[in-house]
């Protein structure tokens, strides 16, 4: 009896405290999303992010990304991650990279709210083509945070981009660090640069190893970016995006 008052008592003060406390409602909103209700848990990280608590910018951002308890904005999307990204959050920095990879970024976070409302109801968040300068910015913050998700981004960023940040002896030691830090992504990028260097036997292996590491992930790859499918089909996470930018070079000349 005594248990069960107990846990009423605090369910009745998870009710008062999560609108009344920014970190109280970052941690409803967590629970609720993590039982799929993120109908409600999306109000409850808008306070949290609000006041400022970087988790819970990111978070926002993801929404907004997926269309999760939210109608799908890349805009709204870019200004909440960026502000976490700001903050030092290594998620946010890496998942701001493929976002100015795929074409997104700074004009559309220079909106007003009114025109950011417009482009969320009446565009398809159109692309406008690669930052790589800016992924790189964000994508170094994360590696440098020791993020496997920004090492293999910068890593990325430093193979593709063009020639004055191309550095392939760089992107070979992030891809290696990204992959042993398990990232999937980081992986198969460090497969692609082994691929480049094999002379013998032993690397033919090593490169194998690499990439039976990656196969996991392959159910999660997208296909390549496409204006005219929102951001909830085309973006899931770092890591699904990160592939999908990874597969389309693998596919090709390397």
């Amino acid at each position: 009896m005594r248990r069960r008052g107990n846990a009423g008592r605090l369910g009745l003060l998870n009710r008062v405290g999560c609108p009344l406390f920014p970190s109280a409602a970052l941690r409803c909103a967590t629970r609720l999303a993590e039982r799929a209700q993120v109908t409600q848990a999306f109000p409850l990280f808008a306070r949290a992010a609000r006041a400022g608590i970087a988790e819970a910018e990111y978070r926002v951002g993801r929404c907004y990304l997926e269309g999760s308890g939210v109608p799908v904005s890349r805009v709204e999307a870019l200004l909440w991650l960026k502000r976490a990204a700001v903050q030092g959050h290594a998620e946010a920095q890496s998942l701001l990279a493929v976002l100015y990879l795929q074409g997104f970024g700074p004009s559309d976070m220079r909106k007003t709210s009114g025109e950011r409302a417009a482009a969320s109801l009446f565009s398809h968040d159109e692309p406008h083509g690669p930052d790589f300068a800016a992924a790189e910015e964000w994508a170094r913050r994360a590696a440098d945070a020791g993020s496997p998700e920004g090492q293999a981004v910068l890593a990325y960023v430093l193979t593709f981009g063009p020639a004055p940040l191309r550095d392939l002896e760089a992107a070979h030691r992030l891809y290696e660090r990204s992959a042993e830090g398990g990232c999937p992504q980081g992986a198969l990028g460090y497969a692609l640069s082994l691929s480049r260097r094999v002379r013998d036997e032993e690397g033919r292996r090593e490169v194998a190893k690499q990439e039976r590491t990656r196969i996991p992930a392959r159910d999660t790859t997208l296909p390549a970016p496409d204006p005219e499918r929102n951001a909830s089909q085309q973006v899931s996470g770092v890591t699904s995006a990160l592939a999908c930018l990874l597969d389309v070079r693998a596919q090709g000349p390397v």
